[in-house]
C-alpha cells in the first residue's frame, strides 16, 4: 500500500507518556526496544494496513506494539492514522474502541 502514519493529537501525547514511564521505569535499553518494535509495527502497517484485529467501533483496528501495548488507528486513503495508543491492561471502560454501547 505504502501509505504515510499519521498520528493524532491524542494518540502522540499518549505515546509520548508511554514513552517517559518507560524511561523512568525501566531505563534506556527497554525504551529503544519498544521504540525498535514500534517502528517495525509501523513499516508493517504502511504495507499492510488490514492485518489489524477490529474493534467495537466501525473502522477501527487494533494492532499490539508490545507486550502490553496496542495502537488503535483507522485506514484513511492510502494512510494509517493512529487514534489511540494505550496499555493492554487499562479498564476496557476508559476506551471507547473497546467499551460495548449501551
Amino acid at each position: 500500500m505504502g501509505g504515510r502514519v499519521i498520528w493524532k493529537p491524542k494518540a502522540l501525547k499518549q505515546m509520548r507518556g508511554i514513552e517517559r514511564y518507560l524511561k523512568e521505569e525501566f531505563g534506556k535499553t527497554l525504551l529503544y526496544k519498544f521504540l525498535d518494535d514500534l517502528d517495525e509495527v509501523l513499516e508493517r502497517l504502511k504495507k499492510n494496513p488490514e492485518t489489524g484485529r477490529p474493534t467495537l467501533v466501525k473502522g477501527v483496528l487494533r494492532v499490539r506494539v508490545y507486550k502490553k501495548t496496542s495502537l488503535f488507528y483507522r485506514i484513511q486513503q492510502d494512510n494509517v492514522v493512529i487514534h489511540r495508543v494505550s496499555d493492554d491492561r487499562e479498564d476496557p471502560k476508559n476506551n471507547p474502541y473497546l467499551r460495548k454501547k449501551k
